[in-house]
């Protein structure tokens, strides 16, 4: 062992062309030689190597101690035991100050529980550092005592990769950006973008912190490139601070830059490969406003919020959310292939965000079923400028997928997602508009498969209402099939405006259901909406009807195919009372007359006798269209249409032969 001398720093040493007993005497001199550069090319001639564990002093020096038989960057090099109870925070904290040969910081820490006591937080880490263990499990970052500060830090700097080790946390926080794993920032001293940081193979576990690990950009410039990818993030009892929050306290991995739209963003964000097992907090992933092109794919999150959270309290595999008041929402966030296995609230939230995707993820086992202050799904677009659910599997949850717009330029999109097994008084998929005093531009549900068995479900909801309501609303290829509830449902309690409806294609399959379509008081004077080629089938519920459209105006409803009822004795195809618009194709097969068309008025669509002729024809019922014989020409009628306060049909004149 070499004699503790004191010296300026520790990359104040220029020993390329001392042997290993000049060193000794170089050292012993003084602290203050000009010694500068490379301690291990130093001991080259002798074979020895040696490590320096520094220490500050009051006055500002440092102790070395020397120590022979590890490489730079190592902390056994600087005097880590890694017996898991002596604080080795000063050794890591030297290894963090040594630069390589290539002007990097290179640290290594072996295999073994590295203790770090709480009171020297945090670890300030600087910019062009790899930390690397010797393996997931095999090397332990435990923090001990008692203090909340987080466990490392890093600000305004670039190019910081972690890997291949644990990070174990005291369970301990005061409150925001507290008793976290890691921070880095970017703040308004930032000169200049900072980029390239990296967590690979790292696993974290027991903290009890607003954020585990915290990107924070506050400056005018970008924070980018930034790869999670990998690790493991494990909870424990008390990690969550407050369960009955909605300011979604406790959460894993937290993107957030400043709140304007040009500067100051976290950009090229890749989380991938990763496993959480999120019960005792709220949230893994957490994209704030300030945040662009971020993509979370093939991660794995379990259990969101399930202990660490409360009913309608905000517990979610991912969050989107812009907290700037619109000044720089989120924007270009993917969420690809993850696996999200019972979230409390939903597996992905986002409100008032621009273009987020969702695609391909497999969510099972929502629970939460208080609808009261947040929407509760597999999915939810809350107030989202462009929003897309393309191919996703949703099974076992309260609800499948919220599309909500917020302004008269969004326009959201589910495409190709299967949803089975929605739980009671759930909702397959719902369509809405409770934001925006006017019309969203366009909401498109199309080729989605829709199983729901239990009682009081919907399959499709759409809540539009006289003042909250869409421009475009496209609802085609949609299989259906319905448990108690409704299959397509638009709310009546006042006149929805909806401008253009597009309802077409769907299949739709009672199974003791109340009703299919439930179309009911769509009376706005702009509305224009198409029913067409929509087949029903199945067993339908006392009361309940395929297709009810009573009281409702502007509609074109063509080619309906009613298909074998299963021998019901009770429910009904169709109601039309006070209904209007044109009716032309519908079909029956398999559908006793008296199930047929439930008689409610004197104004039932393509019911009621045409006032130009005598004979009703009984056109409904009918598979083709009606050959009238009139005193010159014979017409074909086509359908009815209502003017005048009665229905007309509508027909072809032609002469015969």
């Amino acid at each position: 062992m070499m004699p503790q001398v004191s010296v300026q720093s520790p990359k104040a040493y220029d020993l390329q062309n001392l042997s290993a007993s000049q060193l000794g005497t170089r050292l012993a001199a003084g602290a203050n030689a000009a010694l500068r550069g490379n301690i291990a090319t130093a001991l080259q001639d002798s074979g020895n190597r040696f490590q320096i564990d520094p220490r500050e002093t009051t006055a500002g020096l440092i102790e070395a101690n020397l120590t022979f038989g590890f490489d730079v960057g190592d902390v056994r090099r600087y005097g880590a035991v890694m017996d898991g109870s002596t604080d080795d925070f000063a050794a890591l904290e030297v290894a963090c100050s040594v630069l390589s040969p290539s002007g990097a910081v290179r640290v290594y820490i072996p295999e073994g529980d590295m203790a770090l006591a709480s009171a020297n937080f945090p670890l300030v880490l600087p910019g062009n550092i790899t930390m690397k263990g010797a393996g997931l499990t095999r090397t332990r970052l435990i923090v001990t005592g008692s203090d909340a500060d987080n466990l490392m830090e890093a600000t305004n700097v670039s190019n910081i990769e972690i890997t291949d080790l644990t990070l174990r946390g005291n369970n301990t926080a005061t409150g925001f950006s507290d008793g976290g794993a890691l921070k880095i920032a970017m703040t308004g001293a930032a000169a200049a973008a900072c980029r390239s940081f990296k967590l690979r193979n790292v696993r974290l576990e027991n903290f009890n912190a607003w954020y585990w690990v915290y990107f924070s950009n506050q400056s005018d410039f970008r924070m980018r490139d930034i790869k999670v990818i990998d690790c493991e993030w494990q909870s424990e009892t008390g990690n969550s601070l407050d369960p009955t929050s909605l300011a979604i306290p406790a959460d894993c991995l937290v993107f957030q830059g400043q709140d304007d739209d040009v500067n100051g963003l976290i950009t090229d964000v890749d989380v991938r490969g990763n496993w959480a097992d999120c019960e005792h907090v709220k949230t893994f992933g957490v994209t704030w406003h300030g945040t662009a092109r971020v993509r979370f794919r093939d991660n794995s999150v379990l259990n969101s919020g399930q202990t660490g959270a409360a009913d309608d309290k905000a517990g979610y595999a991912f969050l989107c959310y812009d907290n700037s008041a619109g000044g720089a929402p989120p924007n270009y966030i993917e969420w690809v292939g993850n696996y999200m296995a019972d979230p409390r609230s939903a597996g992905i939230y986002c409100a008032g965000v621009n273009n987020v995707r969702a695609a391909g993820n497999n969510i099972n086992g929502q629970t939460d079923t208080v609808d009261a202050t947040l929407p509760k799904a597999a999915i939810v677009f809350n107030a989202a400028t462009k929003a897309e659910a393309v191919n996703n599997f949703i099974d076992n949850c309260f609800g499948g997928i919220v599309l909500n717009g917020n302004s008269t330029s969004d326009r959201h999109y589910a495409y190709g997602n299967r949803i089975i097994n929605v739980r009671e008084n759930g909702y397959g998929i719902v369509g809405e508009n409770l934001s925006l005093s006017g019309k969203m531009l366009r909401m498109e549900i199309v080729a989605n498969s829709i199983e729901t068995s239990a009682a009081g479900t919907r399959g499709i909801y759409l809540r539009f209402d006289s003042t909250h309501g869409c421009t475009h609303l496209v609802i085609r290829n949609n299989p259906c099939v319905q448990g108690v509830y409704a299959c397509l449902e638009v709310t009546s309690a006042t006149s929805p405006d909806i401008q253009y409806a597009d309802i077409s294609d769907n299949g739709i399959v009672g199974n003791g259901s109340s009703n299919g379509i439930y179309w009911v008081t769509c009376q706005d004077a702009q509305t224009r909406v198409t029913f067409a080629r929509n087949k029903f089938t199945g067993s339908w519920a006392s009361g309940g009807f395929c297709f009810d459209v009573r009281d409702s105006y502007n509609m074109t409803i063509r080619d309906l195919e009613f298909d074998d009822f299963g021998g019901a004795t009770t429910g009904f195809a169709m109601r039309t009372a006070g209904a209007r618009g044109t009716i032309a194709g519908v079909r029956f097969n398999g559908v006793a007359a008296a199930r047929r068309l439930d008689v409610g008025g004197t104004e039932d669509l393509g019911y009621d006798a045409p006032t130009w002729t005598g004979a009703q024809g009984d056109f409904v019922q009918n598979l083709v269209p009606i050959d009238t014989v009139g005193t010159t020409w014979d017409y074909v009628i086509d359908g009815w249409r209502y003017t005048a306060a009665n229905w007309r049909a509508v027909y072809a004149p032609y002469q015969d032969a």
